[in-house]
């Protein structure tokens, strides 16, 4: 039996994050049989509630307080320790040595989008210093070039790994560009081969619904990518775009939430962001208006999402899995890779919209897009999507001739 260890996966708690797990361990039991997997979480309890499996384990990915490691990652100020995974408590040695591989998730854990990745840099060299093979899995990587030395270190470090499954082509040409070339394999986001799991969306569809459905997830992550940074003005204005949306279209809409944070906290949980936007508008448009709960797991989001006509995602996955139902999809942009999926699915970016440059009237013209194209979008996707579907699971048989040789 085959021994996997996952490491840079946050939690459940993200739908996207889930998405990636639940896929990739069914694509690995397709091509193996039956596997063991280590899963190292931020989130592993909740992890452990939601996925009970003989076979598949969920470890905790935070040092425990007071232990050696711990206390020399909060003392340590040389960066060679850091970097090289001198003081990396991830994986642990024991997991480490039973291993047959250990896959680095996580879709966008290899750019800047939530820093430099030192951690996940560490934790890989670890890997490979036990001369155990180190595959980024289903990966957006960079860019790096504003900051120099750290490219000159991550190009070191990528070079080295084992494998690198690259998600998108413009990610492939970006790995070209700075050097990186003989581990690397196009394959697409697991996420594509999610299936749905049926709910009973009666308690939260929209009562009026006659001429179909919009999906919306627009998530406060993308208030830090404004000028102001200014969340208040992010509700206000994805509240004019719903109303806008049914006042011209007299379409309806249901705001779903697909990152649903491990706190309160506002600008980490998309359902508590679509409440308050909700709320704006409730007395104009209650029977127009449906919220998604947040409790909904990643296969029943996704059967909800399928349901919709059009969707407008930020969520990245969100909008995998409403491009991979063959639904119309404004995709929001805050990085390359919602502009890379769309290239390679589209061929343009006719269907994207750039986060810094988001106002009500960019949203609604991305709609008219969706509208006018609405049957020669679905024939696009109708043959795309199996396409992308199987290069997302080519990524196991390029892992299986790499545990061969």
């Amino acid at each position: 039996m085959k021994k996997f260890v996952i490491i840079g996966h946050a939690g459940f708690y993200n739908r996207g994050c889930e998405a990636i797990i639940r896929c990739t361990v069914q694509m690995l039991r397709e091509r193996f049989g039956r596997v063991k997997v280590s899963i190292y979480s931020v989130d592993s309890e909740h992890d452990r509630d939601a996925w009970r499996d003989p076979d598949i384990e969920f470890l905790p990915a935070r040092m425990r307080r007071f232990t050696l490691p711990w206390l020399l990652s909060q003392t340590c100020r040389v960066p060679f320790l850091r970097q090289h995974g001198l003081i990396s408590p991830l994986p642990s040695r024991g997991i480490l040595n039973q291993a047959d591989c250990v896959l680095s998730v996580g879709g966008d854990n290899y750019t800047l989008d939530y820093g430099i990745p030192n951690g996940l840099i560490a934790s890989g060299e670890k890997v490979l210093r036990a001369r155990k093979p180190l595959v980024i899995w289903g990966a957006s990587i960079g860019p790096f070039d504003k900051k120099p030395g750290l490219l000159r270190h991550i190009r070191k470090h990528l070079q080295s790994v084992t494998l690198i499954t690259a998600r998108e082509t413009t990610t492939i040409k970006y790995l070209y560009q700075i050097g990186v070339r003989s581990n690397v394999s196009w394959v697409a986001d697991p996420a594509f081969i999610l299936p749905t799991l049926p709910v009973d969306t009666r308690y939260f569809w929209p009562k009026h619904d006659c001429n179909g459905v919009m999906g919306i997830c627009i998530s406060p992550l993308l208030a830090k990518y404004l000028v102001n940074d200014n969340i208040k003005w992010l509700i206000k204005e994805t509240a004019a775009f719903v109303e806008r949306v049914i006042e011209n279209y007299d379409i309806s809409i249901l705001l779903v939430p697909h990152v649903i944070g491990r706190s309160k906290v506002l600008d980490n949980n998309d359902f508590i962001f679509l409440s308050r936007v909700k709320k704006l508008l409730v007395k104009r448009c209650q029977d127009r208006i449906g919220l998604m709960p947040g409790y909904l797991n990643a296969s029943e989001t996704k059967f909800v999402i399928s349901h919709c006509r059009f969707f407008v995602g930020s969520r990245m996955h969100s909008t995998i899995a409403s491009m991979s139902s063959l639904v119309p999809t404004i995709s929001i942009s805050y990085s390359m890779k919602a502009i890379g999926i769309n290239r390679d699915i589209f061929g343009h970016e006719k269907y994207v919209v750039d986060s810094r440059k988001l106002n009500t009237q960019a949203l609604l013209n991305g709609v008219n897009k969706l509208i006018q194209d609405e049957t020669i979008i679905r024939n696009i996707l109708a043959r795309r999507i199996p396409e992308m579907q199987a290069l997302a699971r080519s990524g196991v048989e390029k892992l299986a001739k790499l545990l061969k040789s």
